[in-house]
């Protein structure tokens, strides 16, 4: 990247997507995806396109702000997730 584009994108800073008013991370794992996937469904959030990532970082947050520590989650199929 060249010095604007860094200026410009921050990467140094977090990027949180996926957050949602109605849903906060659960105190345990979901039994499966299709169980995290209803959940996700029945609180109004839409289905989920596939994301095109081999891995993610995940950074758990509480209502208060603050952060658990964070956990990389590997696409089964070693290219997307969805």
């Amino acid at each position: 990247m060249t010095d604007a584009e860094m200026a410009f994108q921050r990467p140094d800073l977090p990027f949180a997507v996926a957050q949602s008013e109605v849903l906060s991370w659960p105190a345990e794992a979901p039994g499966s995806i299709e169980a995290s996937a209803r959940r996700w469904r029945s609180a109004g959030c839409p289905r989920a396109e596939t994301l095109a990532a081999s891995e993610l970082y995940l950074y758990p947050f509480g209502p208060r702000g603050g952060e658990r520590a964070g956990v990389r989650v590997k696409a089964d199929n070693r290219d997307s997730f969805g």
